[in-house]
């Protein structure tokens, strides 16, 4: 499989890095549009063509799947891009904002047959395999709801024009990471599965699970999202 990869902030640099240890992957392309990240990115991946245009990336012949790692804000409409030069995507998290957006692109890949998946690592945490055996087993009694709790400590962590705080993306996207600790303990739990669609592209689920709210309510959360392998 042939990635392109648009953005080489750190998480795109821990992308490249943890790559070699699958066979099956190749970094063909790396676009950046800051010269620093593509002298890094060169010194990287030295086979790698690194460009600073992000069509030139997604239109190349030589990249089979694209993985998007920009700024939160440029996830939708990148993954929209890249599913219209038929390419497989791997975005990562928040794929979009809201879950009308999220359908949207899932029923974009199912129409291009792509594969479209957020990423997302923990349902394939050894642990999340380990706790799902347990209570499908039963050793752990009836799991009726579950408490979920994400802290990140930023102290000392901020820069000017760091886009975690800008509330049009990173503070909606923080948001947003709380939901994917939800779909962890759904992913473990047992979902309700909703089989109102076909393909791998558009299956989904619909999970509703207890959450604690900011003014201390315990609400259902339901949090829509397509099946994983």
């Amino acid at each position: 499989m042939r990635f392109g990869i648009l953005g080489y902030g750190g998480i795109a640099q821990r992308f490249v890095h943890d790559s070699v240890q699958v066979e099956e992957a190749e970094i063909t392309w790396i676009a950046s549009q800051t010269s620093a990240k593509r002298e890094a990115a060169a010194a990287a991946v030295s086979g790698a063509r690194i460009v600073d245009n992000y069509q030139a990336c997604l239109t190349s012949p030589e990249v089979d799947c694209v993985y998007i790692a920009l700024p939160h804000a440029q996830h939708k409409a990148m993954t929209l891009a890249a599913l219209a030069q038929h390419k497989h995507v791997l975005v990562e998290k928040p794929a979009a904002f809201t879950s009308a957006d999220w359908d949207r692109l899932c029923a974009e890949a199912k129409r291009q047959d792509c594969f479209l998946m957020e990423a997302l690592k923990t349902p394939f945490y050894p642990t999340s395999a380990i706790v799902k055996n347990l209570i499908e087993d039963g050793a752990i009694g009836q799991v009726t709801g579950a408490d979920v709790n994400y802290c990140y400590d930023l102290k000392g962590q901020t820069k000017p024009g760091w886009y975690i705080l800008d509330p049009s993306s990173g503070r909606r996207a923080v948001r947003y990471r709380q939901l994917s600790l939800l779909f962890r303990a759904g992913s473990v739990s047992g979902p309700d599965a909703d089989s109102d669609r076909d393909g791998p592209a558009a299956r989904s689920h619909r999970r509703s699970l207890p959450m604690r709210t900011d003014d201390g309510q315990r609400r259902a959360h339901s949090d829509r999202r397509r099946d994983r392998p």
